[in-house]
C-alpha cells in the first residue's frame, strides 16, 4: 500500500507519533523518546543498515508528532489552564453547533479568566434552542477538555446554564448568508424534509427530528446527512463536467472548481471531513488543470498531514476517522473491483455487476470503518451496504436538484420528493429487527480484531489478490457479528442484565431479560445513551420518564435520536405542562404509545419486574438489584 509513496509513510509516522505523545506519560514517554533516539543514532553510525533511509525518515517523523502535539498542548494548557476548576459567567458568539453542544468564541468573561476571542467548547443540553450566530449569556464551570475536547479547536471545556440567547446578535456575513439559505429551503419544502435538506444542503443539523436521525443511524446511512467528500465531490464534479463542456477548457474549468472548492468548504463550515475532502478535490483539479498524475492515495495522506499540522488533535475527531478510513477503504479496493468489472466481456452482465459494484464500495467503507465504530460507538448498521444500495443514487439526485432549487425554484418540488423517498429508505430499513446490532456484547472484541487485521491485509497484498481477500476477510467479520449476537441472543434468555448510572448528575438505570429492555430515566441533567448498548440492547421496549422536564425532553430527545423505543411511561408528579405537550406530540408523531402513572411503576423486562418511583428496583427470581451508588454492569441469574 505504502510502497513508492513516501509522503503517506511519513504522515502516517508523523500520526503515529502524536498518539504515543497522548497515551504516554513519564517514564514510558522517556523510554520511548530513549528507543527512538538509540534508532537514529544506529541509522546514521551504520551506514549498511539495509533499510536506513526508510527508517530514519520514519523516526524522525515520530519523534516529530510527538513532539509537535506536547508543544501544542503545552502552548495551550499556558493560555487556559489558569480557568480550570473555576466558575465564571461568559459572554459569548456561537460559532459551531452539534448534538453533544456548541463552541462558543468569548467577548467578555468574569474575573478575566479568559481572552477575548478564546474558544470554549459548552456541553448543554438544548433547552434553548441555540444556532450558530446567536449571543449567549452563560454561567459556566472550566475544566480540561483533553484530546477529544482539543479536537474541536478549543482548550477550555465548560459545563452550567445558559440564562440567555440573543438570536442573531452574534451573526457575521457568512452565518447570515447560510440563514439566508436556511430560511429559503424552509419556504421551499415540506416539513417532512426541510430538517434534513438543512442538514445535507447547508450542514445545519440542530433541528433533526430525532427519531427520524436513529432512523437513518440504524439504516446505515447517517453519513449522508454530514457533508464530507460524498456532497463535495458530487457538486464540484457536477460544477466541473459543466464547465468543461463550455469554451472554458479544462484547465480554467480546474481554476474555477478550485476556488469553488474553498467557497463551498468556507460556506458549510470546515469540519475535519470538510477540509479532508477539500485538501482531495483540489489535489484532483490542480492535477487535471497542470497535467500531472494525481495519486488520490497520497492525496488523501496529503490532507491528513495538513489537518494535524492545523491541529494535531483532530486526529481524535471521530468524524475524520470515519471519513478518512471509509475514503482509504474505497481508494483501496476501488482499481481491484474496476479490473474485475473490465474482465466481464458481456455488455449486460457488465453493466449489471457495475451497479451492483456500489453495494460492494457500501460494504468496503463498512469494513474499513468498523474498528472506529466498534470504539467509539455502541452500535454497528448491519444492513447499511444494502440501504446504501438505495438511498446513495437518491441522495445524489435530490442535493443536485436541491442546490438547483436555490437558482430555480420550482425544482424544490422535484428535491423534496426525492428528500421524501430517502426518509422513507431510512425509516423501512430501520424498522429491519436486526438491522442495527451492539458492539458491545460478548465476541465483538474478536470482531474489532479481525477488522482490524482485515484493513492492514487488504491494504497489504497485490493488486491482484485484493478483491478475494476483502471477501474472505468480509466472511470472516460476518461470522465473528453473526456468533456475537446468537450468542447475546441466548444469554438474554438466560439471565438479567442490569446497567446503571447513580451519580455525577446522571441517574439511570437498565434491565434486559427474554429479548425486552426497560429503560429507567431517574432525574439528572444527562443521560449516558451507550450504556444501552452494553445490555446488548439496540432498543428500548419502555422508557420511565421520572421527571418530565426540560432536562428530562433532554434526555429522552437524546436517547431517540440512539435507538427505537415502543412505550413511554411519564410521572405525574414532576410534569411541567408545555414539556409533556412537546413529549406526546412528539410520540403521537411516530405511534409512540404514552402514559402517564402517579407515584411508583412497575413494569415487566422478561422474567425481571423493574420499579422506578419513590423505591428504584429490579427483581429477578430471587434476586433483588438496588441501584443507589452503583454504576456499571451486572448479570442475575434469579436463583437463591
Amino acid at each position: 500500500m505504502f510502497r513508492l509513496r513516501p509522503l503517506a509513510l511519513w504522515i502516517t509516522a508523523f500520526a503515529a507519533g502524536i498518539l504515543c505523545a497522548v497515551f504516554t506519560e513519564g517514564v514510558a514517554q522517556i523510554a520511548l523518546f530513549a528507543v527512538i533516539g538509540v534508532l537514529c543514532v544506529l541509522c546514521f553510525a551504520v551506514r549498511r543498515f539495509p533499510y536506513r533511509a526508510t527508517v530514519l525518515p520514519l523516526a524522525l517523523a515520530l519523534v516529530l508528532g510527538m513532539g509537535y502535539l506536547e508543544i501544542r498542548g503545552y502552548l495551550a494548557q499556558n493560555e487556559a489552564s489558569q480557568c480550570y476548576g473555576c466558575k465564571g459567567d461568559i459572554t459569548g458568539d456561537v460559532t459551531e453547533t452539534d448534538s453533544y453542544g456548541f463552541t462558543v468564541s468569548v467577548l467578555t468573561v468574569s474575573d478575566n479568566l479568559l481572552p477575548k476571542g478564546a474558544k470554549v467548547r459548552v456541553y448543554y443540553d438544548f433547552e434553548k434552542d441555540i444556532r450558530p450566530g446567536d449571543r449567549v449569556y452563560c454561567s459556566l464551570e472550566f475544566s480540561d477538555p483533553g484530546a477529544e475536547g482539543y479536537s474541536y479547536g478549543a482548550y477550555v471545556s465548560a459545563g452550567g446554564d445558559v440564562f440567555r440567547v440573543d438570536s442573531g446578535k452574534g451573526s457575521n456575513p457568512l452565518i447570515n448568508f447560510r440563514n439566508k439559505v436556511n430560511g429559503l429551503i424552509q419556504k421551499r419544502f415540506s416539513d417532512q424534509t426541510v430538517d434534513v435538506a438543512k442538514a445535507m444542503l447547508t450542514g445545519e443539523r440542530g433541528n433533526l427530528d430525532p427519531i427520524l436521525y436513529s432512523a437513518y443511524r440504524s439504516s446505515g446511512i447517517a453519513h449522508i446527512l454530514v457533508i464530507s467528500g460524498f456532497h463535495m465531490s458530487l457538486i464540484l464534479m457536477s460544477a466541473y463536467f459543466m464547465l468543461y463542456s463550455t469554451k472554458l477548457g479544462k484547465r480554467c474549468a480546474g481554476i474555477v472548481c478550485i476556488i469553488l472548492t474553498l467557497v463551498y468548504g468556507t460556506f458549510v463550515g470546515f469540519t475535519p471531513s470538510v477540509s479532508r475532502a477539500a485538501v482531495m478535490c483540489i489535489a484532483v483539479f490542480a492535477g487535471g488543470s497542470f497535467n500531472y498524475k494525481n495519486d488520490s492515495f497520497t492525496s488523501l495522506f496529503a490532507a491528513l498531514g495538513i489537518l494535524l499540522l492545523l491541529n494535531p488533535y483532530s486526529l481524535f475527531s471521530v468524524g475524520l476517522q470515519l471519513s478518512f478510513l471509509c475514503s482509504l477503504g474505497i481508494i483501496t479496493l476501488s482499481p481491484a473491483i474496476g479490473e474485475a468489472v473490465a474482465k466481464i466481456k458481456k455488455r449486460t452482465l457488465r453493466f449489471a455487476v457495475k451497479q451492483l459494484s456500489s453495494l460492494l464500495i457500501s460494504a468496503v467503507a463498512a469494513l474499513f470503518s468498523f474498528p472506529v465504530v466498534c470504539y467509539s460507538f455502541g452500535a454497528f448498521s448491519v444492513i447499511s451496504p444494502v440501504t446504501n444500495l438505495f438511498a446513495i443514487p437518491v441522495s445524489s439526485i435530490g442535493t443536485v436538484l436541491g442546490y438547483l432549487s436555490f437558482i430555480i425554484p420550482p425544482v424544490s418540488y422535484l428535491a423534496d420528493l426525492f428528500f421524501r423517498l430517502l426518509n422513507k429508505i431510512a425509516v423501512f430499513f430501520a424498522s429491519f429487527e436486526f438491522a442495527t446490532v451492539s458492539t458491545k456484547i460478548a465476541g465483538m472484541r474478536i470482531a474489532l480484531l479481525v477488522a482490524a487485521a482485515s484493513v492492514i491485509v487488504i491494504g497489504s497484498v497485490k493488486l491482484k489478490h485484493r478483491l478475494r481477500t476483502f471477501g474472505i476477510c468480509t466472511a470472516c467479520l460476518a461470522l465473528c457479528v453473526g456468533a456475537s449476537v446468537l450468542l447475546n441472543v441466548y444469554t438474554d434468555n438466560t439471565r438479567l442484565t442490569v446497567n446503571s448510572v447513580y451519580g455525577k448528575g446522571c441517574y439511570q438505570l437498565t434491565a434486559s431479560n427474554g429479548g425486552e429492555c426497560v429503560f429507567a430515566d431517574l432525574g439528572g441533567a444527562y443521560v449516558i445513551t451507550n450504556r444501552i448498548f452494553e445490555t446488548g440492547n439496540t432498543k428500548i421496549d419502555v422508557y420511565i420518564m421520572f421527571e418530565c422536564d426540560s432536562y428530562g425532553l433532554g434526555n429522552l430527545c437524546n436517547m431517540l435520536s440512539a435507538v427505537s423505543l415502543d412505550k413511554i411511561y411519564i410521572n405525574e408528579k414532576n410534569i411541567d405542562p408545555e414539556i409533556y405537550e412537546r413529549v406526546v406530540t412528539l410520540a403521537n408523531r411516530w405511534n409512540i404509545e404514552t402514559e402517564v402513572f402517579e407515584e411508583n411503576i412497575t413494569v415487566p423486562a422478561g422474567k425481571a419486574y423493574v420499579t422506578a418511583g419513590d423505591v428504584n428496583m429490579v427483581e429477578y427470581g430471587y434476586d433483588t438489584y438496588l441501584p443507589y451508588g452503583k454504576n456499571g454492569t451486572e448479570y442475575l441469574d434469579g436463583r437463591k
